[in-house]
């Protein structure tokens, strides 16, 4: 089996002049945050990132999925190559603003896709977190999600590790999501399974290893679970359950898209039994293929944020304030911010965090396809209503077909950018900034 090293090094594209993050509110006056970050108003490239993550073998895809938590970042390759199969590797670094030699190198069995899906808590009460680890093509696309010490040095074959298993061409383990629905302190697991039941689509809640809920879809080819979220939207202390959908046909027979939450999750949950049911607008949106929840509006409650990046053929995000309201046609959600540019795919990855110390969450898209390179935009104290074209700050990729803005992290003061196609034989790169 041919191993991956822990060898991905630093890069620092200028490390004498690392400029300034600032902001500017007016046009005219700038407003310093921090002296070592590049991260800048107005246009930019992605060669102005404080850390260049690379160093991989050809055909890696690095970057295809990202993490960032506290004081670790995690970057995974979705084509990391185990005898000529695409196994998935992932590796762990500590301290996103010091990015140094991988910690730890974790390599997926043949085909498997390890990585394509990353989550980081504390499961199993220990006090230490562990790294989730989706796998949705292993075994035939049944699916895996591996559970790994997130301490651990050196390198690890999963194969090797007993994983959370899927069922017959599941694709489980597509997207994860951590949090805790019932208030008892422990920290849940929230795996999604878009392909289960013949595309219908399936979510399922495990807490210590043990299933405690789950959800399945509608109708076939819906895809239920493309993308999964935990997150406190109506401010009771406990977190709801958010399944996006992003194939889901409306009444009119269209695939629209959209997104279900349900507050109390229990053992056996369906679409009509949702307390909340987020509908996407026309045709080919694909509502729900993103999912993220930051304090948008400053209120002290967690906000639900959409991506549609189908959305009129350039892509959307979607606002919605909490509390949720029961029923929505995302035509009428709170904000609407869109692409410019046809086939951009903006929307297919989103974040939101506080960058300019406000106190209210700054949102941050990805925009992939954007003139072949790709792209992140950011809206800092964005409104909280009407529609939005201009963002504050907009990365665009290196070179052609990097995509960059594939995926996106970000925690407190670092942000994560995956562009997987970026640099020589589509060896990938993750970009970080912090501030």
């Amino acid at each position: 089996m041919f191993h991956l090293l822990a060898c991905l090094q630093p890069y620092d594209p200028d490390p004498e002049t690392l400029r300034e993050l600032a902001i500017d509110r007016d046009g005219t006056t700038l407003s310093t945050i921090t002296p070592s970050s590049t991260l800048r108003l107005g246009t930019q490239s992605a060669a102005t990132s404080d850390q260049l993550i690379g160093g991989a073998p050809s055909e890696t895809g690095l970057g295809s999925a990202v993490l960032a938590k506290g004081d670790k970042v995690v970057v995974a390759g979705h084509a990391a190559d185990a005898g000529g199969n695409a196994a998935g590797g992932v590796w762990v670094f500590d301290s996103p603003s010091t990015v140094g030699k991988a910690r730890l190198a974790l390599l997926g069995p043949g085909s498997s896709d390890a990585g394509a899906a990353l989550a980081l808590a504390d499961l199993d009460g220990d006090g230490l977190d562990e790294l989730a680890i989706g796998g949705p093509l292993d075994d035939a696309r049944h699916g895996a999600v591996w559970l790994i010490d997130a301490e651990s040095a050196g390198q690890l074959d999963l194969d090797a590790a007993t994983p959370l298993l899927g069922e017959r061409s599941s694709l489980f383990g597509r997207a994860l999501a951590t949090g805790d629905t019932d208030g008892d302190g422990l920290v849940e697991l929230l795996v999604g399974a878009p392909g289960a039941d013949s595309g219908r689509g399936a979510v399922f809640l495990y807490e210590q290893g043990i299933e405690s809920a789950a959800a399945s879809g509608r109708r076939s080819w819906e895809r239920l679970g493309e993308a999964v979220l935990l997150a406190d939207l109506d401010g009771d202390g406990l977190d709801e359950l958010v399944a996006g959908v992003p194939f889901e046909d409306a009444s009119s027979g269209e695939e629209v898209g959209g997104v279900y939450v349900w507050s109390r999750p229990s053992a056996s949950l369906a679409p009509w039994t949702a307390d909340a049911a987020l509908r996407g607008s026309a045709n080919d949106h694909r509502a729900g293929t993103s999912l993220t929840a930051g304090d948008v509006d400053g209120d002290g409650a967690d906000d639900l944020l959409i991506g549609s990046p189908g959305h009129r053929d350039v892509g959307a995000v979607h606002l919605v304030l909490a509390p949720l309201p029961d029923r929505l046609d995302l035509a009428h959600a709170d904000l609407r911010v869109t692409g410019l540019v046809a086939d951009e795919d903006f929307g297919a990855a989103i974040a939101a965090t506080d960058i300019d110390g406000s106190g209210a969450a700054d949102l941050v898209i990805g925009s992939p396809h954007l003139v072949g390179r790709g792209a992140v935009h950011i809206w800092l104290d964005p409104a909280t209503s009407g529609t939005s074209w201009a963002a504050d700050v907009r990365i665009a990729g290196a070179a052609t077909d990097d995509w960059f803005g594939t995926a996106l992290a970000a925690d407190a003061s670092v942000l994560v950018v995956g562009a997987p196609g970026a640099g020589a034989e589509e060896r990938g790169r993750g970009y970080l900034w912090t501030w």
